[in-house]
């Protein structure tokens, strides 16, 4: 009877780590007319003829792909923006994603749909709503499809060929840019005001702007994510100005859920997002070049699993702070970013560019001077030890008249010593130094992972 109990303990802890999705390489592969994907227990792909064919029709309407993702099985957090990069959908797409082990949902769009999400999720929840306390799932996928065919008749967005697919994505879940947005950015309007970006954007410098969130550059903390709690982002706030206030240099500190930017020749993407979240929202202090841009930010980028600290303006350009810096940021943060102790790494960042930006404009000079003063401690060193073999005469014999004495034996006495030690630093990993911001100014700085 233990054995058999032993046997079914076994077979169940079995078939329930079968009933989980734990990393891409586990996510089936989907067709491009399958808007209707059911995940089963076993991971395989199921779908509803009926229902494919109706979300086929408002995809249609919407001149992208409307799709419905049901999930039987355990799934990981970067599940849903996965499946949407291995899929054949197109940039122009709107995701509910059921899942039936925890009985939640998520409603998530890229492209022009975007913009209709919110009244799109509002007008879902209001048809669930009056559906009482209990709903089948073929009413979920009606109440979607036609939340999705109203709110776009109402308002039609511009249509983006399903063949597309640029760096726009999937939001993870979580990202509330809303919160911090005070505009959107369109091709006639990219609302990017520093001068020497201004009118002058080149195509790839206009994409990337659209990409990037316009906010109001007053907050300095920007926690898309959720990361931290209210009191948490206030105390933030509070030290972030007095820091700025003190030095005249600004400091952004942003965390994401989901990076749209792209890794490039010199840079990862999440240095990417930090430079341009940066350079198209016009932060920076000081007077170079008629304008302001001395600053520092730090991005967590929770789906890369990566956070960046970099500098520009004077604290990179003069200074080198962030770039000389950074592996001891890592290793102070490291820690508690990979324990979820967000706010305790966040202030870390703070106090230790602080400390560093102190040091390194306040204290060039006394370095310069100090090491002076250690080079001449050293060469006098040198030279007294060259006379340390003379000596006052203490007796006749040290007076014998030269020429008078005959040399019958001769012996080398090793009598002094001098080495010079040459100074050989360990060598920086790989990731610092300078980095070319899509703008065409120069970070300072680097990355860790956690």
């Amino acid at each position: 009877m233990k054995k058999l109990s032993i046997l079914i303990t076994a077979l169940l802890i079995t078939l329930t780590a079968s009933a989980q999705i734990s990393n891409s390489s586990q996510i089936p592969e989907v067709s491009k007319d399958t808007k209707l994907i059911i995940i089963d227990e076993d991971n395989s792909v199921l779908t509803d003829s009926e229902f494919n064919d109706k979300l086929g029709k408002v995809s249609d309407l919407i001149g992208g792909d409307v799709v419905i993702v049901e999930t039987y099985c355990q799934v990981y957090d970067g599940f849903l923006v996965d499946l949407y990069k291995k899929s054949p959908f197109g940039e122009n797409c709107i995701i509910l994603n059921i899942d039936d082990v925890e009985n939640t949902y998520i409603i998530t769009a890229a492209g022009p749909i975007k913009d209709l999400k919110e009244d799109i999720k509002s007008s879902f929840a209001a048809t669930l709503k009056s559906f009482g306390s209990s709903y089948s799932g073929e009413q979920m996928f009606q109440a979607f499809i036609d939340a999705v065919e109203e709110n776009y008749s109402l308002n039609p967005t511009s249509e983006t060929s399903t063949e597309s697919r640029t760096s726009a994505a999937v939001d993870l879940p979580g990202d509330n840019w809303a919160k911090y947005e005070i505009g959107k950015r369109t091709e006639q309007n990219p609302l990017v005001f520093k001068s020497f970006l201004k009118d002058n954007l080149t195509a790839e410098q206009l994409r990337l702007a659209l990409e990037t969130p316009y906010v109001d550059t007053a907050v300095k903390v920007y926690d898309a994510a959720g990361l931290l709690t209210e009191s948490e982002i206030s105390k933030l706030q509070s030290r972030i100005h007095q820091f700025i206030d003190k030095h005249n240099v600004d400091m952004v500190v942003v965390t994401i859920n989901h990076n749209n930017k792209q890794a490039s020749y010199e840079n990862i993407a999440s240095e990417n997002f930090a430079m341009d979240f940066y350079e198209y929202n016009d932060f920076g202090k000081g007077v170079q070049a008629k304008e302001g841009y001395d600053g520092a930010i730090l991005l967590i980028d929770m789906e890369n699993r990566k956070f960046s600290m970099l500098d520009v303006g004077q604290p990179h350009d003069k200074y080198n702070v962030a770039s000389l810096n950074y592996q001891s940021y890592i290793e102070k943060m490291a820690p508690d970013l990979k324990a979820g102790n967000y706010y305790t790494a966040i202030s870390t960042f703070i106090d230790s560019y602080e400390d560093d930006y102190i040091y390194e404009t306040t204290f060039p000079w006394i370095k310069c001077s100090l090491f002076a003063l250690l080079l001449g401690f050293i060469l006098l060193k040198i030279e007294k030890r060259k006379y340390k073999n003379i000596r006052k005469a203490t007796s006749a014999a040290d007076y014998v008249k030269e020429g008078s004495f005959r040399l019958t034996v001769n012996k080398d006495t090793f009598v002094s010593t001098h080495t010079t030690k040459t100074y050989d630093p360990p060598q920086k990993s790989s990731g610092g130094g300078s980095h070319g911001g899509s703008s065409g100014r120069s970070f300072g700085g680097g990355s860790g992972s956690f």
